[in-house]
C-alpha cells in the first residue's frame, strides 16, 4: 500500500512525501508432546498437542521522498527542462522472528535413557525474511516540448548487505535467540 501526497509552492518546483506500508508479523507456536509407551511389541509413540499458535502482525513504513525542478524558473527559454531526486528508505519484512516451544512429557516412555526426567522442554527462535528492499536513490533529467518529450533516470540501489531468504537459528538479539533445551528432573 503506498499513501503521498505532493505540494509545488511555486510553479516549477514539486516536493513529494509517500510512505510504503507492508506487515512485519511474529509467529509464536507451542507443542506439548507426551511420550507413550507401546502395546505389547509397539513401538513407544510421541503424541504432538498444539496447545497454542499466536500470530502477530505490526505495519512496516518505508518513507519515501522527492522534488522535482523546471530550470524554466532560471531561463524561460528552457522552460519544461525538468530534475527529479528522490529517496526511498530501505524495507526488510519479515516474520520475525519465529518460536517454535516443544515440551515433551514422559520421555522415559520413549527411551530408558531418558527415564532420569520428567520432562524435556525445547525453544527455537529462527529468523525469517520474507523480503528486503534497499534503501535507493533514483535522478532523472527530462525535456517537455507540446510536440515530443524526452527523459532518463538512474536508480542507485544499496545493497550494503545481504539477507538471506531462509530461515536461520537467531543469535545475539536482545531476549531472545538461539536454541534453549532444559532437562526437568523430578526432585
Amino acid at each position: 500500500l503506498f499513501v503521498g501526497t505532493a505540494v509545488e509552492p511555486i510553479e516549477g518546483l514539486s516536493f513529494g512525501f509517500s510512505v510504503q506500508i507492508s506487515a512485519k508479523a511474529r509467529l509464536s507456536v507451542k507443542y506439548i508432546w507426551e511420550g507413550q509407551p507401546g502395546e505389547g511389541d509397539a513401538d513407544p509413540l510421541a503424541l504432538a498437542i498444539l496447545e497454542e499458535a499466536e500470530f502477530h502482525i505490526k505495519p512496516a513504513i518505508r518513507p519515501i521522498a522527492g522534488v522535482l525542478f523546471d530550470f524554466g524558473l532560471i531561463d524561460e527559454r528552457i522552460r519544461g527542462l525538468r530534475l527529479g531526486f528522490a529517496y526511498r528508505a530501505p524495507l526488510s519484512v519479515d516474520l520475525d522472528p519465529v518460536e517454535l516451544d516443544m515440551t515433551l512429557l514422559t520421555p522415559g516412555n520413549l527411551d530408558l535413557l531418558f527415564s532420569v526426567a520428567d520432562q524435556v522442554r525445547a525453544t527455537a527462535v529462527l529468523t525469517l525474511i520474507d523480503f528486503y528492499t534497499p534503501q535507493q536513490l533514483a535522478w532523472g533529467l527530462g525535456f517537455e516540448r507540446p510536440t515530443f518529450a524526452a527523459g532518463v533516470d538512474v536508480t542507485w540501489n544499496d545493497y550494503s548487505q545481504l539477507i538471506p531468504n531462509n530461515g536461520v537459528l537467531a543469535e545475539g538479539r536482545e531476549d531472545e535467540g538461539g536454541m534453549d533445551i532444559h532437562w526437568l528432573v523430578p526432585e
